[in-house]
């Protein structure tokens, strides 16, 4: 799939499961825990590829066959012994993590919070200049960008009524005024606000509930291409954890010279020495000079989200 970017499309966000981590909603390396509890609670009686998730799963682990539940999706849904029900197999994990993000989604104080106040300051930043690249399988961005409804009803109609008037048209618009999202692993479902223009381009899963949701070892490569006029393009990485080097590779930027800075969530892991996390952050710093041709200085690291969108963007 080749996406071309309007001209002041400058900001792009590029989302991993951490990113919506504020939100209640697990990491990859926590879902095979999630699955087992939801196939041995009330839920999953009688699910009818339990036997085979079960087996997948226990091939799951640090010291294991495979890492996370994705990585394992990935082998296992084509390897001869699920040559027949393979595919039906991955596409109930799918609709078995839709019911547990449906369960675990919570709205608290987030990185996405902060984005829509600084867009409601308009001085700060501009709808206009945002593209989304979503590595996400649910739908927190779209269900919550341009949300305000955590505002008082007084600031609502009066203090930001104009303001707030002006971004709720952009969902009554033309879709091409909305903010642009690709999804390159696919989406659950469409979110009902729509302020997001939703694109994706992964395999189907003929499940209506389930739009196109595949694992990110199957996604195809995504070519982004920049305006002629685009200059100074800034690169926010958010939550892609483990799966950045996988996803990463899948995206070519037409003309990576565009690219002038890149800001990164890096979380330090508790089960590691600050030894082992530093080396790590050294390691995907090194990887990203590489593929961005980026100079070190241009390339600055955060612990989580809302750190990263309170220094990239300030109120005024």
């Amino acid at each position: 799939m080749k996406m071309e970017l309007g001209k002041e499309k400058n900001k792009i966000f590029i989302l991993g499961a951490g990113s919506s981590k504020d939100y209640g909603l697990p990491i990859w390396s926590e879902l095979s825990v999630l699955i087992n509890q939801y196939l041995s609670s009330e839920d999953g009686k009688g699910n009818l590829y339990k036997k085979e998730i079960f087996e997948w799963l226990d091939l799951i682990g640090e010291q294991k066959k495979y890492k996370t539940l994705d990585e394992c999706i990935y082998y296992e849904s084509s390897s001869n012994k699920y040559k027949e029900n393979g595919q039906d197999v991955e596409f109930t994990i799918f609709s078995i993590l839709k019911s547990i993000f449906d369960k675990l989604y919570k709205k608290e104080e987030s990185w996405i919070k902060n984005l829509n106040e600084k867009i409601r300051e308009k001085g700060s930043i501009d709808w206009n200049n945002l593209f989304f690249i979503n590595y996400n399988y649910d739908s927190v961005l779209a269900d919550n960008i341009l949300d305000y409804s955590y505002l008082s009803k007084t600031e609502r109609e009066r203090i930001y009524r104009e303001r707030l008037t002006e971004l709720s048209d952009i969902r009554n618009k033309n879709v091409w005024e909305k903010i642009p999202c690709l999804y390159p692993h696919g989406l659950f479902y469409h979110s009902d606000r729509g302020f997001l223009y939703e694109q994706t381009d992964t395999i189907n899963s003929h499940d209506n509930s389930l739009l196109q949701a595949v694992s990110c070892y199957h996604s195809k490569k995504h070519e982004i291409i920049f305006s002629n006029y685009s200059q100074g393009v800034e690169l926010y990485i958010l939550g892609l954890g483990g799966g950045l080097k996988i996803n990463l590779n899948n995206l070519i930027f037409k003309d990576i010279n565009k690219i002038k800075n890149i800001y990164i969530t890096i979380r330090p892991s508790s089960k590691k020495t600050e030894q082992e996390n530093e080396r790590e952050k050294k390691e995907i710093i090194n990887f990203l000079k590489e593929k961005f041709n980026l100079l070190e200085g241009s390339i600055k690291t955060y612990d989580d989200c809302i750190s990263l969108i309170n220094d990239c963007f300030s109120v005024f």
